[in-house]
């Protein structure tokens, strides 16, 4: 019985030395796309090299992924909601550019934002006309030309100083 263990342990401690397969596999790498033959079916890569690159090219695109989220939640914060709608409503309109709903009702009653009254309650604003509105070239402040310095002379007449009962003293004082 001795002998049969032997044996076994024997053959088994052979076939363990060799586990190298011989299959062979045509596959395409999922880094490179080059084709090569794998020694098994699971096999992604043709080289370490290709994944180790691969594996460096999906940590980041995951970094960026979660700075992008990051980013979008810090806004919805500090504006307190995203408005992504083709049709803004008045008050989301005033939100967006941290306006009051006045302002906007004024911008649209001048004209420079087209606007659509359903009902005297609601009136849509479409995005993209209030895009367009903060495309338009910004307002030139007009040089101003120099002004000419007048001398006053300040000269006091008694006779036409103004007195404490009179009418001009009880209107303006």
């Amino acid at each position: 019985m001795d002998e049969i263990r032997s044996k076994v342990t024997v053959l088994y401690t052979k076939s363990n030395k060799r586990m190298s397969s011989n299959i062979k596999v045509k596959r395409i790498c999922e880094f490179c796309g080059n084709s090569f033959l794998a020694k098994t079916t699971v096999t992604r890569f043709c080289s370490h090299i290709c994944n180790s690159r691969y594996g460096k090219r999906k940590a980041r695109e995951l970094k960026i992924e979660a700075s992008e989220k990051e980013v979008v939640e810090t806004i919805v914060a500090a504006t307190g909601s995203t408005v992504v709608a083709e049709f803004l409503t008045v008050k989301d309109a005033a939100g967006l550019l941290n306006t009051s709903v006045r302002s906007i009702y004024n911008i649209i009653q001048s004209g420079r934002i087209k606007a659509i009254r359903f009902t005297p309650r609601k009136t849509l604003i479409k995005r993209a006309d209030l895009d367009q509105m903060l495309v338009l070239p910004e307002f030139q402040v007009p040089v101003l030309k120099a002004r000419k310095k007048i001398l006053i002379l300040n000269i006091v007449i008694p006779w036409l100083r103004p007195r404490k009962n009179s009418i001009f003293l009880k209107k303006h004082c």
